[in-house]
């Protein structure tokens, strides 16, 4: 397995593992809202230590939430970027694989 091939690998395994984070971001903050939204309306019959640690829940997860959106926004264009990277880096390996295997060149032409 040629250097190229193998980084081209190691490329891939990280784009799928970033998409996977993704998902699992994802699932986090579907979790995080049901929490959230699981909280009544109306909570003014509670008493204040009560009010008090909903209202703090309440507010962690609001936080969560918007860590998350943060860090989902970074991993999807970390995916974004290695992906155009790992194309590009393709592509330039099948052309200069092109210039060493004349035959190869000459079929593809023949081929248009």
């Amino acid at each position: 397995m040629s250097q190229a091939n193998t980084a081209a690998n190691v490329a891939q395994d990280a784009i799928d593992l970033l998409n996977a984070t993704t998902e699992q971001l994802d699932m986090l903050a579907a979790t995080l809202r049901a929490i959230r939204k699981a909280y009544p309306v109306e909570f003014a019959n509670l008493r204040d230590g009560i009010r008090s640690g909903l209202l703090d829940a309440r507010h962690l997860t609001d936080l969560g939430l918007g860590a998350l959106a943060d860090w989902r926004d970074f991993m999807t264009a970390q995916t974004g970027d290695l992906t155009t990277q790992l194309d590009y880096a393709r592509e330039i390996a099948e052309q200069a694989q092109a210039v060493r295997t004349p035959s190869g060149h000459d079929a593809e032409g023949g081929a248009q």
